[in-house]
């Protein structure tokens, strides 16, 4: 089967760690007794030796420091990539959120740089920010991951995500 071949790279921050964990797990058949959860000390998933290679984690809190770390001789060989990002920015655990203009600026030039180390094959998918239910760190003001910022982050992902390639280089690329 031309599936069993293909290389997945899941490319975010804690959201997206635990959305490549849990696919590698249920692909691998290996759920029994697990609650979901990413177990930090279990690296079998991203051991350069680990017979697990078909998907791998690439840890991105924020865009600035993923794109320090990535410089232009790097490349990547993966038939999809999942970017998922937004979690940091809306301010956990930093505690203030990245205004929406320069969350989307980030994803784009994430996006770019992702697209620059990829063959051009590599389909590439963005994940949405998804909400969380209001609680303890929200109500204390440590937390912003609230609906209308998230709600904000995605409005720009979908018009982000909606235009063509060439236009989003034009949006973007100015006063970056």
């Amino acid at each position: 089967d031309k599936m069993n071949k293909k290389k997945v790279l899941f490319v975010g921050d804690s959201h997206g760690r635990y959305v490549f964990h849990q696919v590698a797990q249920i692909y691998y058949n290996t759920t029994e007794g697990k609650d979901g959860c990413y177990e930090p000390n279990t690296t079998v998933y991203n051991d350069p030796g680990s017979p697990f290679q078909r998907f791998t984690y690439d840890r991105l809190q924020l865009s600035r420091q993923w794109l320090l770390n990535h410089n232009e001789s790097a490349s990547l060989d993966h038939d999809f990539i999942i970017l998922s990002m937004g979690h940091w920015d809306a301010g956990y655990p930093r505690g203030y959120p990245t205004p929406p203009f320069r969350y989307i600026t980030g994803v784009f030039r994430v996006l770019q740089r992702l697209r620059e180390m990829s063959p051009e094959t590599t389909k590439i998918y963005v994940t949405t920010v998804n909400q969380h239910p209001l609680g303890r760190k929200m109500l204390l003001c440590n937390d912003w991951r609230v609906p209308p910022l998230i709600d904000a982050y995605n409005k720009r992902l979908y018009g982000l995500l909606a235009q063509p390639q060439q236009q989003q280089q034009q949006q973007h690329t100015n006063g970056l």
